[in-house]
């Protein structure tokens, strides 16, 4: 649950944030998660993810700002992804902090100002399980689309499972799916997409784990 800043040159720390961690589950099976995925770096600040979004200022370690998690009753989304920013927003993709069964994937977009949440889509339908987002995002600021790849339901029930191990293209206005590929429908392996899409010319490439 730390993040610090390091000099080049020889390694000598400069400043270190001490941010905690979340803690998913109870019992045998409780997880206490820190930082998965790496920070994102502007002049505004770096940021980087847990169970909210924190902002530093990158001269000190002090935080800026952090946002309120999304995490509910239903659903203990965890930030699993590094974060990415376009313009004026922080992408970051999220599941279960646990694998609850409940919970969908989310892609949310943070204001960079201030953290506040500018819109966040599920990957899945009501009702549906899964679909986390673990990769960072691939942004094109030409098309105004982010990309995001998906990872397997949590628990495996009958149907092709919407949204889970798909590709996903999301417009950055306001985060509403322009298309969606399902590559494994009714996935029973745990085929998940773990790493980020890359554009290449006209192709976008992911790989997963089958």
């Amino acid at each position: 649950g730390a993040v610090a800043a390091l000099a080049l040159r020889d390694g000598s720390e400069l400043w270190r944030a001490e941010l905690g961690t979340a803690s998913y589950g109870s019992g045998e099976a409780r997880r206490d998660l820190g930082f998965y995925g790496g920070v994102a770096v502007s002049p505004a600040g770096i940021v980087v993810a847990s169970d909210r979004v924190h902002c530093l200022d990158r001269e000190s370690g002090r935080e800026r700002w952090s946002s309120a998690p999304l995490r509910t009753e239903a659903s203990d989304d965890y930030f699993w992804g590094a974060l990415a920013i376009a313009g004026d927003l922080v992408l970051v993709g999220s599941g279960s902090g646990s694998e609850q069964p409940t919970a969908r994937g989310r892609f949310s977009a943070y204001r960079l100002a201030d953290g506040a949440l500018a819109w966040s889509t599920p990957t899945v339908p009501p009702g549906g399980n899964g679909g986390g987002v673990i990769g960072q995002a691939t942004v094109d600021p030409a098309a105004g689309l982010a990309y995001v790849t998906t990872g397997a339901p949590d628990e495996t029930v009958p149907g092709t499972k919407p949204g889970t191990c798909s590709l996903l293209a999301l417009r950055l206005r306001d985060g509403a799916v322009v298309w969606a590929d399902q590559v494994y429908a009714g996935d029973t392996h745990g085929f998940d997409f773990n790493s980020a899409p890359v554009l290449v010319g006209p192709l976008l490439v992911a790989t997963n784990k089958d």
